[in-house]
């Protein structure tokens, strides 16, 4: 929950930052992507063989039809039983500290459905006192999966269309809403489907790099994955909650988080916080460092905040919320006032925006706490 004017300083000082170029949405430097292997080259093995390329073909053609014969998936054969399985669970994409996320379901036809949601308390105008939100609807139609190699299918959309036009906002309840496209599937073309139990060195880093909380240590990977190529973004999967109502789970304000998986989610962000924390304090680097490291703290812990803060808004009653969003309201003056104080004897040093972030970070931590400790 920030407001831009507490940060002005900081940001002024961090020359090259990275800004947010849209609704809630970060820009993620392109890494290295694991291309699936051409049909035309594609072994047991997925390793190229020796000989000429006739020689390769046809080993490849004698590789299909074996596996054809003793009923096994050949590259391109469709899998539309896949979709069953997929059926029963909810993919999720989301920023390591679960500050935003999109929600999707698909089911046994492969149509699907879903929401985007994001929000920032801090964020509010005149007509919208109690902040912003940026969120879409959307369903549409996955074409049927093609299998590619062992443990990875392929599919496309067919169709997608959106409750709320992209790119427009509304006021209502005192809030703004920014209406936005379905984050995570933002210009799909190639979507993989990953099983679980594929080693994760088959995997692009892109999409190791998304669902990392998930992995547990592990060599592996232990749910259902989707990755988008072109945007270079990944969902992981968990098992859906049973309610019996589709159309429930993807309602713009609501979210099948429960009370025991935020607290688990902000004992996640304590561990992620503790692991910055030692950097800070250990490593040797650069003042510009120390101010990129201890922003990315408080942002972690301001992530935290607003994934709360969704969470009490679907679960409070009306009364409930207007007392606690006037108590929040004067909790971020106080924060706003206790940041600049914090970093008034370092005013124009360059370790003033490391002061600041420091602060905003620690008072962000505890008022996670309280919430947590009052309501969950």
């Amino acid at each position: 929950m920030k407001r831009k004017s507490v940060m002005a300083l900081a940001a002024a000082m961090l020359a090259g930052m990275i800004c947010f170029t849209s609704c809630g949405k970060k820009e993620e430097a392109p890494a290295p992507v694991l291309e699936p292997i051409p049909q035309s080259e594609q072994v047991q093995t997925g390793q190229e063989t020796p000989g000429t390329e006739a020689e390769q073909s046809g080993t490849t053609q004698a590789v299909s039809q074996e596996q054809s014969l003793q009923g096994q998936a050949v590259p391109g054969e469709k899998q539309e039983e896949l979709f069953s399985t997929l059926s029963g669970l909810e993919f999720y994409f989301s920023s390591g500290a679960g500050g935003w996320r999109t929600v999707m379901h698909i089911d046994e036809n492969g149509n699907f459905e879903g929401n985007y949601m994001d929000s920032d308390m801090g964020d509010t105008g005149e007509n919208y006192p109690n902040g912003t939100v940026y969120a879409c609807e959307f369903s549409g139609a996955f074409t049927e999966p093609v299998f590619v190699e062992n443990g990875i299918y392929k599919m496309t959309i067919r169709e997608i269309s959106y409750a709320q036009k992209p790119d427009t906002t509304e006021i209502k309840d005192d809030m703004r809403f920014c209406y936005t496209s379905a984050y995570g599937l933002d210009e799909a073309t190639d979507l993989y489907i990953y099983e679980p139990g594929i080693e994760l060195s088959r995997l692009p880093d892109d999409y190791i790099g998304w669902v990392q909380m998930g992995l547990n240590g592990g060599s592996t990977l232990p749910f259902y994955g989707i990755y988008n190529k072109s945007a270079a973004t990944g969902f992981s999967s968990y098992a859906a909650a049973d309610t019996g109502d589709s159309s429930a789970k993807t309602a713009s304000s609501g979210s099948s988080v429960s009370a025991q998986e935020m607290i688990d989610a902000i004992a996640q962000t304590e561990e992620k916080a503790a692991e910055l924390q030692h950097e800070i304090e250990t490593e040797d680097m650069s003042q510009l460092d120390y101010n990129f490291k201890t922003q990315d703290l408080y942002e972690l812990w301001d992530s935290q905040l607003n994934q709360l803060w969704s969470y009490l808004q679907e679960n409070l009653s009306a009364d409930e919320m207007d007392r606690l969003t006037a108590e929040e309201r004067n909790w971020i003056e106080s924060k706003e006032k206790a940041v600049k104080e914090a970093g008034a004897p370092y005013e124009g040093g360059s370790i003033q925006p490391m002061i600041m972030n420091q602060k905003a970070a620690e008072l962000t931590r505890e008022r996670v706490l309280e919430l947590q400790k009052k309501y969950l």
